[in-house]
């Protein structure tokens, strides 16, 4: 099911799973997480690993 989709990111969630993908300059990061991580935590550090990405242009 999908959860929420803009410009940058895109989330969805299947049961307890779920998937998060953002978009960089150069690069789509896609992160599985699996039931035993709550999805606000796997979405934080995907966001941040993502804007790490964008601060160093990549």
């Amino acid at each position: 099911m999908l959860i929420r989709a803009d410009d940058r990111s895109i989330y969805g969630r299947h049961d307890a799973e779920g998937v998060v993908c953002v978009r960089t300059k150069q690069t789509v990061l896609i992160a599985h997480y699996p039931p035993t991580v709550q999805a606000g935590e796997a979405t934080k550090i995907v966001e941040q690993l993502a804007d790490y990405l964008i601060g160093v242009q990549y």
